[in-house]
């Protein structure tokens, strides 16, 4: 029940890191568009456009990441657990070295020195198994990472564009930011319920990075817009 609490927490990080990402980076990109453009159909094929790279680029992201954290951590402990059987002077592990001290020689020597390797190796993989399950990467496929990553993303995503199906681009600009950050209020007090910290706090904190994200690419739209239309 433990490990499977376990691996349900690792796949919401997922989850939230999606979510959080593609509402926050949507929502300022077409607003930018938006406020630049005036045009429904360059907002909603930006949109589209954005999620889909974004969210492949992430789900490649997250798989890759996964995969690679888990093959080093790994790695790195398969070598400490080999450094650790073959300390000892001359490259010997302390099995050779009390064989020596007995004057263990010839064939014997070699059966003992073969059936302990073998029996090493065998507790080696045992450990390292049992310790990848515990462990941050080792709890979650990396195929399963990259497509909750990617799905988070994408679905998140039509949260802002929605407005523009809806209305025309004048008109849907205001409803598309405060259904977002409305959206992002709630998902940071979910998110709190199980980070087991202030929801408000959570709330605000994503609404507030959100609001700046927003208002620069207001900005960078409207700036953008009186330059093609007064210089150009």
């Amino acid at each position: 029940m433990r490990r499977r609490k376990f691996r349900l927490t690792r796949v919401l990080e997922e989850v939230v890191f999606g979510v959080e990402d593609s509402l926050v980076s949507t929502l300022g990109t077409i607003t930018g568009i938006a406020v630049g453009t005036r045009d429904a159909q360059v907002v909603i094929l930006s949109g589209i456009v954005l999620l889909v790279a974004e969210a492949l680029s992430m789900t490649a992201g997250s798989y890759l990441s996964s995969e690679s954290e888990g093959e080093v951590w790994l790695q790195e402990h398969a070598d400490d657990w080999d450094r650790l059987m073959h300390s000892g002077g001359a490259g010997q592990g302390p099995i050779a070295s009390a064989l020596d001290g007995e004057k263990v020689y010839g064939a014997t020597r070699e059966r003992i020195l073969k059936a302990v390797e073998i029996q090493r190796r065998r507790w080696l993989g045992q450990m390292i198994q049992h310790e990848r399950q515990a462990s941050p990467s080792g709890s979650k496929s990396p195929i399963v990472a990259g497509a909750v990553m990617g799905s988070s993303y994408l679905l998140a995503g039509l949260v802002p564009l929605g407005a523009y199906w809806l209305l025309p681009v004048e008109q849907a600009i205001v409803p598309s930011i405060v259904i977002t950050l409305v959206s992002l209020f709630l998902f940071g007090m979910w998110k709190a319920s199980i980070t087991k910290r202030s929801r408000w706090r959570s709330g605000t904190e994503m609404v507030v990075v959100a609001a700046l994200a927003t208002a620069a690419a207001y900005g960078l739209g409207a700036l953008a817009r009186w330059f093609f239309v007064t210089v150009i």
